[in-house]
């Protein structure tokens, strides 16, 4: 896991993730979401959400796949909502 610090303005995730320049353990998997395409540090094994071929369809395993990585996330999502909730909470009583 790792949570960069907040950025003024609009930050693409790719370039934070490089600019922090983040060691890995090597053999690890990383899970990221489409934010992140493109970053793979070295030594690990990137799962990444299957995108569907133009002009084609997904098979079948290709969209549980996608569907089993998602409700993954959702709980992610939900996780780093709570925490913005949290911090606006905090910001508007501490002013």
């Amino acid at each position: 896991m790792f949570l960069s610090q907040t950025r003024d303005g609009t930050v693409f995730d790719k370039r934070i993730a490089d600019e922090e320049n983040c060691t890995f353990p090597e053999g690890i998997y990383l899970r990221q979401d489409k934010g992140f395409q493109g970053y793979a540090p070295p030594g690990v094994h990137i799962q990444q959400p299957i995108k569907k071929p133009r002009g084609k369809q997904l098979s079948a395993v290709a969209k549980w796949f996608n569907a089993s990585f998602g409700s993954m996330r959702i709980s992610i999502e939900h996780a780093i909502s709570g925490i913005k909730r949290c911090l606006l909470v905090w910001m508007t009583v501490a002013t």
